[in-house]
Order: structure tokens, then sequence, then C-alpha cells
């Protein structure tokens, strides 16, 4: 995936799945009209009629991110005053160059 920014006059080309794993982690699914299979199901775990363990959030969420191919190196929890921190350390997009 290539971002795109544009700050004034300048536009800067960055090849990043940090951007992208925030897209789809903020992005519930059917929201984007071009694309409605992109993102995950947050409603599913904040609407639902039972509880859900963190675990089972932890573990949608990280298995989310490798379906749309961002390679996540190691991911975490920290419990601080009743506020849980979801910690997903992604590994740097691999680039090749092929000369002909």
């Amino acid at each position: 995936m290539i971002d795109i920014a544009a700050l004034g006059k300048d536009v800067t080309f960055d090849d990043s799945d940090i951007y992208k794993g925030k897209n789809i982690i903020t992005t519930q699914i059917g929201d984007i009209y071009y694309d409605l299979s992109f993102g995950i199901d947050i409603d599913s775990f904040l609407q639902a009629p039972y509880a859900i363990q963190n675990e089972s959030f932890h573990t949608y969420i990280r298995n989310s991110l490798i379906e749309y191919g961002i390679d996540v190196l190691n991911d975490y929890i920290l419990y601080e005053d009743f506020i849980d921190n979801h910690n997903y350390e992604l590994n740097a997009p691999v680039s090749t160059q092929l000369i002909l």
C-alpha cells in the first residue's frame, strides 16, 4: 500500500503498514461504500449482549491485520488503571528491486 501525504506544495509517497493497520483497526466493516468488506467488525464487540474476553478481541485484531497482509511481529496487552492498551509491533515492509 502506498500512502500519499500532501503538506502545502510538498507531496510524499510512503509505503507504510502502520497507516494501513490504523485504517483497518479504526474502520467498521461496511462503512466505506467502495469496499464494504474493508475494516473490522468493532460493533460486534462493543454492542455484544454478553461479555467478551480481552484476549478474544486482541486475537481478532491480530488476525484481521494478518488477513490484510500486515506482518505482526509481536503483540501484547498492557493493563493500567482499568484501561487495556493493545499493542502490535509490525514488521517493516520488504521491498525488492529487479534489474532487467
